[in-house]
């Protein structure tokens, strides 16, 4: 795949081989494979792919592995909107494969403050859902922190209002 001259088709082959072994159970060669794409979006793709499979496996320590090189890759993505789609898509996938520091990760690399506290909301409910109610309510309060830092007021109102329906699902009422 690596001898392919066209990178899109070169990407393409790749993901592909990443696509085939992680349905053979070869988890190594599709990292490998993955690991080989040079474009960040089709790379991130591939790698959430391949979190899930590792996630299928039990395979926990490769989860964190391969979340952490998806958060390095999505970092690389150019186009800020679709960065921070990719991160908060990460941080929510880490966060239900068991990996709640590879989601903190990802969501501390999203730079946009309103789609950063949407995440961290995002995350606490799904901490609270977990039974992790110690964790919602630290994600609540890190996520009410984010919303000091949205510069537009109707945003940062509007970022609140979610705010406190998050610390309501998650019963982190103080918060609210």
């Amino acid at each position: 795949a690596r001898a392919i001259a066209g990178p899109e088709s070169q990407a393409d082959a790749l993901a592909e081989l990443a696509r085939a072994g992680a349905r053979a159970g070869d988890l190594e060669l599709a990292e490998a494979a993955a690991g080989a794409i040079t474009d960040p979006d089709r790379e991130t793709e591939i790698l959430a792919e391949l979190v899930q499979a590792a996630a299928r496996n039990s395979d926990v320590d490769r989860v964190r592995r391969l979340v952490g090189q998806a958060v390095t890759a999505a970092r690389k993505i150019v186009t800020q909107i679709q960065q921070t789609g990719v991160l908060t898509r990460l941080a929510g996938l880490a966060e239900t494969m068991g990996d709640p520091a590879g989601a903190a990760a990802a969501v501390r690399a999203i730079t946009d403050p309103d789609s950063q506290a949407a995440a961290l909301a995002d995350l606490a409910r799904a901490a609270a859902a977990a039974g992790d109610l110690d964790r919602a309510g630290a994600l609540t309060g890190q996520a009410l922190i984010a919303t000091g830092a949205i510069a537009h007021p109707d945003r940062q109102a509007q970022a609140l209002v979610e705010l406190v329906r998050a610390a309501a699902a998650t019963g982190v009422l103080d918060r609210a």
